[in-house]
C-alpha cells in the first residue's frame, strides 16, 4: 500500500516539475504540457484509491476510472450516486438498468470518446461543462466552452436522474435510445 503512494507522490511531483518548468520557461510544449497533465491525473487518481481499469477493451460494469482502453459500463440500479471516469480512452454508459428516483451520476470524459445511452422515457436533467471539448445534448445542442443545461421533464421538481457531464480535451455525447 505504501509503494502506491510513493509511487502517487512521486507521478505527482514529477508532473508538477514538468509543468513548472513548462509554464516559467515559456517554452510552451503542448507535448510536455500534456504528458505533465497525464502524471499528475494517472498521480491523483492512484492517490484516490479508485478502481482503474484499462490497457484492453471489454465490459466492466464495476470500473470507474478507464485508462488508455475503451469499456461498455452500465449504470446499477439502487446506487444514489456513481462516477465514472475515462482517460484518453473510449467509453459508452448504458442507463436502461437503473430507476428514475432521485440519482445523480458524474461522467468525466479528459482526452477521451464517451457515449452515454440514455432511454426515451427515463426524466433527466443534465449539466454539461467543456473546456476545449464538447458536450453533446439529447436535443441536438452542444456546449464547447463553458456549461449548458438540459431538461426533458414537464415538472422542473420531478424525480429524476441527474447527469453531471464533463468534458475537458474530450467528447462526450449523450444520446437517446
Amino acid at each position: 500500500m505504501k509503494s502506491r503512494y510513493s509511487i502517487a507522490l512521486v507521478l505527482i511531483l514529477l508532473g508538477t516539475l514538468f509543468l513548472l518548468n513548462n509554464l516559467f520557461y515559456l517554452n510552451l510544449s503542448v507535448v510536455k504540457i500534456l504528458l505533465a497533465i497525464g502524471f499528475i491525473s494517472f498521480g491523483i487518481i492512484l492517490l484516490s484509491g479508485r478502481k482503474i481499469s484499462g490497457f484492453g477493451d471489454g465490459t466492466l460494469d464495476n470500473a470507474e476510472t478507464i485508462m488508455f482502453g475503451s469499456a461498455k459500463s452500465h449504470a446499477r440500479a439502487g446506487k444514489m450516486q456513481e462516477t465514472f471516469t475515462t482517460i484518453f480512452g473510449e467509453r459508452t454508459i448504458l442507463m436502461e438498468r437503473i430507476d428514475t428516483t432521485e440519482k445523480h451520476l458524474f461522467v468525466n470524459s479528459y482526452f477521451a470518446e464517451c457515449t452515454l445511452l440514455i432511454p426515451k422515457d427515463m426524466p433527466i436533467t443534465i449539466h454539461g461543462k467543456a473546456v476545449f471539448g464538447e458536450v453533446n445534448m439529447p436535443d441536438g445542442n452542444e456546449v464547447n466552452f463553458g456549461d449548458r443545461k438540459y431538461s426533458n421533464q414537464a415538472e422542473p421538481n420531478a424525480p429524476s436522474v441527474t447527469i453531471h457531464a464533463v468534458a475537458v480535451f474530450a467528447a462526450l455525447k449523450c444520446r437517446l435510445i
